[in-house]
């Protein structure tokens, strides 16, 4: 097994390689990105796996909670940079009692790893001739080629949305918003369904502890891959990823997460509703403020557990007997051979 020091100079050789330019930048030649046809169309072979990517994801969902998500039309924004605690924040609100199951969690990253799955059992990933031999002496896992397939993720994260706005389901949408058009088209085709402003809760932590956070969890996976307890590993997220999300449109550096400035334009758009901002650098975190809708400042709440108020913020679906409240019933998984395939 490589020692700490090991994984730390093989991290930094990945992110040399993941830089612009590198042989896994998402420009390089071997990146796949869709693999898309003139037109944004995917390939047939692509297509095909989507849609057992798709149908993998709701039927986890199935496995977890016992039933599929609620017919709501209910739509809530988690966002944060990586590493801010959005999965881990989710994760302690259930243990303490959230209702979780009537919600479908949009989470790109599980939509990776199922992709990279899929792509690793088939052999269909391409993986450049400088990584086949290991760097460093540690061979390369699944997930450390995370950004050769990065824009499937957000196409993978519409076609779910898209299968989720059909049923009416309520939907939870983790996002780092590095993407501001991106979650904007998002919204506004939720809204286009009957869903209201989306109520949002924004997770903050510094730069450095963001850094920590992902070497630990990159480092934890890399372990969990060499102990047999897994296949893929987990996503190496780069020192300048983190430094691009603290600056502002302008190239600017600021000191709050540029995902916290981007939600403030989609409040101040009217494009949102009420807004938790929660800063975890310490986690589980202390509320920093709530907000109600067009940025007024509402209330300053101080609060030793982040997954208390997120808990708060989701409240468990009114159950109704079936049949009584007109609404359409939930239905086993729906086919996404034939769904709408919305443009990244």
């Amino acid at each position: 097994m490589a020692s700490s020091d090991e994984y730390r100079s093989y991290a930094h050789t990945l992110e040399t390689l993941l830089a612009p330019g590198g042989i896994l930048s998402t420009r390089s030649p071997y990146a796949t990105a869709d693999q898309a046809l003139p037109g944004g169309v995917p390939s047939e072979q692509r297509a095909a796996i989507y849609d057992r990517v798709v149908d993998r994801y709701l039927t986890a969902h199935v496995a977890q909670h016992g039933q599929l998500p609620h017919p709501g039309r209910q739509l809530s924004l988690i966002v944060g940079p990586p590493g801010a605690g959005k999965s881990s924040a989710l994760t302690a609100a259930g243990a303490q009692g959230m209702e979780l199951s009537g919600t479908l969690m949009l989470e790109r990253d599980e939509l990776m790893r199922i992709l990279l799955h899929e792509l690793a059992t088939q052999g269909t990933l391409p993986v450049p001739h400088e990584l086949r031999d290991g760097l460093d002496g540690i061979p390369v896992v699944p997930a450390e080629l995370h950004d050769l397939i990065n824009a499937e993720g957000t196409y993978l994260a519409h076609r779910v949305a898209a299968v989720a706005r059909m049923q009416d389901w309520n939907v939870g949408w983790q996002n780092t918003l590095g993407d501001l058009s991106g979650m904007q088209a998002g919204i506004a085709e939720f809204r286009r369904a009957g869903y209201g402003p989306p109520q949002a809760i924004c997770l903050e932590a510094s730069e450095q502890v963001l850094l920590d956070r992902t070497y630990q969890r990159w480092e934890s996976g890399r372990r969990d891959v060499e102990a047999g307890r897994d296949t893929l590993g987990r996503h190496w997220v780069t020192r300048a990823g983190l430094s691009s999300a603290f600056r502002d449109q302008n190239g600017s550096t600021t000191t709050t997460p540029a995902s916290s400035h981007r939600l403030a334009v989609l409040e101040q758009s009217g494009q949102t509703g009420r807004i938790i901002v929660i800063n975890t650098t310490e986690f589980p975190g202390r509320v920093v403020h709530d907000t109600a809708t067009h940025g007024a400042l509402r209330e300053r709440i101080a609060r030793p557990d982040a997954a208390k108020i997120i808990r708060r913020a989701f409240p468990p679906p009114e159950r109704t007997p079936p049949g009584q409240d007109g609404r359409r019933r939930p239905q086993p998984p729906p086919e996404t051979g034939n769904s709408p395939r919305p443009h990244r």
